[in-house]
């Protein structure tokens, strides 16, 4: 890389970083509000839950009134006659019981076996309502399939806090090794910075006659190695940016590279933090939305379990209902009030269909148990793992961050005694490995912690986020 271009390079990477307000990084939430607002997984999963939420209102249906309306008439013939008939009628939640009304009204000359159309002149009003005695009085299949749609959009809300959770995960990972990249790089251009210049002052001592002149080709190959290492780290940075693009997106949902003025400060963004403390409560794994599905179709399964039980039940439903005639008596058996009641029984013998979909339905009940209890035992485990793996990335950062202050003052006192003629470029080489060892493991320690901090925080999502 030519001098000039090198240097342009190297403001370019440096400069944002030291000077640039916190305005102009690209942070972690910024990065996890662009999930929330367009990613396309999370959005998929909201419009699941519209759908849900379209075929609640379709099982709210069932228990809308209905109005339906009979007539008939016969203008010509030896019965001339006229007959209207109106109900409607008015399904409830409570114990299967259904609301009924009704006017009808007859007029002309019936026949003999059609005299129960014949009304008084001014028609006749009717009141009843028919409840199930045995089957179907505590559940029904309307009533069912209403509070099972009720659960599966719950089931779908919590879908979606399911997968906010796994992407955000991802896109944690993505931000942290982004970030880890980057100042990874920016140590390495450090790293060549001190070759670059220590080769000017080389060049002076061998002039001078106080260095052979194979330290100026042995500094030049450290250049060289570290210009491969620069290259290496950039591509590292550019594949990193690429995958953080899928999950920082602009308003339209597109993904967006991350530019070089985005990246954070070492110090604002990955400073340590002796007196954070994340932790994950039981009562956090409890209200984890994987669970919460997996309550969601347990309750599904016992409404399921109760529906095949009341069919076991004999169908056993009563009517009753009052009329009344208003008008000019037509008949002298049309009386002006009456009251019906009857009954209706029916029972299947066998009732195989009823037993076999309790079989089915109590092995639904225990596979979601087990299955529960088992994702139970993994969140408590990944729970353990991330508390283990914070506890360990604070304990790293203190003693990486001694070695790394040691390990400076070995390089500085190596550079001053290989100036003064006491040590040799290869030692000097050597110590800076070393330091720049020191920091990049320092580094990444730190997004590891930062990264595991976030995992933490976000192990179930925040009620703000919810």
């Amino acid at each position: 890389i030519k001098p000039r271009r090198r240097f342009f390079l190297f403001c370019l990477f440096i400069t944002p970083i030291a000077n640039a307000t916190g305005s102009s990084f690209l942070t972690l939430e910024s990065v996890l509000s662009s999930v929330d607002r367009c990613f396309p997984e999370v959005l998929a999963a909201r419009y699941e839950l519209g759908q849900a939420q379209g075929e609640l209102i379709t099982a709210q249906g069932k228990f809308d009134p209905s109005l339906k309306t009979k007539t008939s008439t016969a203008p010509i013939g030896g019965y001339v006659t006229n007959y209207v008939n109106s109900e409607i009628n008015v399904p409830t939640l409570k114990n299967g019981i259904r609301m009924f009304g009704g006017y009808r009204i007859g007029r002309g000359n019936f026949p003999v076996y059609y005299q129960n159309y014949w009304t008084n002149s001014s028609g006749e009003y009717r009141l009843g309502m028919a409840l199930p005695l045995l089957q179907g009085k505590s559940i029904d299949k309307a009533r069912a399939a209403l509070f099972n749609q009720r659960e599966a959009v719950n089931i779908k809300v919590h879908n979606i806090h399911s997968k906010k959770i796994e992407v955000y995960r991802d896109a944690i990972v993505a931000y942290w090794q982004w970030v880890e990249a980057a100042l990874k790089l920016k140590a390495l251009q450090q790293l060549l910075d001190l070759a670059q210049t220590r080769q000017e002052a080389i060049i002076k001592q061998v002039q001078q006659g106080d260095l052979a002149r194979v330290a100026i080709a042995e500094n030049e190959q450290l250049i060289l190695q570290r210009q491969q290492m620069i290259n290496q780290g950039r591509m590292f940075l550019e594949q990193s940016a690429m995958n953080l693009a899928l999950y920082s997106r602009d308003k339209q949902g597109k993904p967006q590279i991350p530019s070089l003025s985005q990246i954070p400060n070492q110090d604002t963004f990955l400073g340590f933090n002796q007196t954070s403390h994340e932790k994950i409560t039981n009562d956090q794994i409890r209200r984890h939305p994987n669970l919460s599905k997996i309550n969601g179709h347990y309750k599904i399964a016992k409404m399921q379990l109760a529906l095949a039980r009341n069919d076991l039940l004999p169908n056993l439903d009563a009517m009753s209902y009052t009329s009344k005639q208003y008008g000019a008596v037509g008949q002298p058996l049309l009386v002006p009030q009456a009251l019906r009641v009857g009954l209706h029984f029916y029972f299947p013998i066998y009732q195989r269909e009823a037993r076999g979909r309790i079989i089915s339905t109590k092995s639904e009940l225990n596979r979601l148990h087990t299955q529960k209890n088992y994702l139970t035992d993994q969140l408590k485990q990944q729970a353990a793992y991330l508390q283990i793996a914070l506890k360990t990335f604070k304990q790293q950062i203190v003693v990486i961050t001694h070695e790394l202050s040691l390990a400076k003052q070995v390089e500085q006192a190596e550079v001053e005694r290989f100036y003064q003629g006491d040590s040799t470029l290869f030692l000097v080489n050597q110590r800076e490995q070393a330091t720049m060892q020191a920091l990049i493991n320092q580094i990444e320690v730190q997004a590891s912690l930062q990264q595991t901090v976030y995992l933490i925080r976000y192990f179930t999502i925040p009620e703000k986020l919810a």
